[in-house]
């Protein structure tokens, strides 16, 4: 997707100075997710992370889907040490939400973020770990292609459930909805199919 050029700068500017008045990862995630929303919102793309998932003993800072983010104290990935620790953060987050949600590690990415410095990380045959990128103008709009292209989320039976199962909003809508339809039909065979059809749900 192609993103505008003042809109990608005006982000930009804005993480910088989230991150340069951030002292705590906690401020910097604060910061940058809520640009992110209103950054997304003008392309209307809603997205709807969940910020700090259990998976395990451990907890995923947010989650896009099939994206996995890492916020890091501001700056501190320019140390190696900080920079291993993350990767492995990333990588057990990986490993855990796979068996969690059910699907392959190859099919989720991690991104660890520190408002400076991203790298990527993510599970071929082996380990496959970016270089680091300074955050720029040219490096943005991968990132955020992350966020957009992976927010949709694994097709597994917890995710099913939840969206379309009894106690979704769908699942709600649409039984009201054929409720509707079936009284507004008069027939004796719509009614014998009414009857059976209300019986059958009224149960759940």
């Amino acid at each position: 997707m192609n993103f505008e050029k003042n809109d990608l700068e005006d982000l930009l500017q804005k993480i910088i100075d989230i991150t340069a008045n951030s002292t705590k990862e906690e401020e910097l995630k604060i910061g940058v997710e809520g640009e992110l929303k209103d950054f997304f919102l003008k392309y209307e793309i809603k997205l709807d992370p969940r910020y700090e998932k259990s998976v395990f003993r451990g907890r995923i800072d947010a989650l896009y889907g099939f994206l996995i983010v890492e916020y890091e104290k501001p700056g501190v990935m320019n140390t190696k040490s900080a920079r291993d620790h993350a990767i492995s953060q990333v990588k057990e987050y990986i490993e855990k939400l796979a068996v969690d949600q059910g699907v392959t590690k190859g099919s989720l990415l991690g991104v660890a973020f520190d408002g400076e410095n991203i790298i990527y990380v993510r599970w071929g045959d082996k380990w496959i770990i970016s270089r680091m990128y300074k955050m720029s103008i040219s490096t943005l709009p991968q990132l955020l292609e992350s966020f957009r292209g992976l927010y949709r989320g694994p097709l597994t039976s917890k995710t099913l459930t939840k969206n379309f199962g009894f106690n979704s909003d769908i699942c709600r809508k649409m039984i009201n909805k054929l409720t509707i339809n079936l009284k507004s039909f008069k027939s004796k065979r719509n009614k014998v199919l009414y009857d059976e059809w209300f019986k059958f749900y009224s149960e759940f």
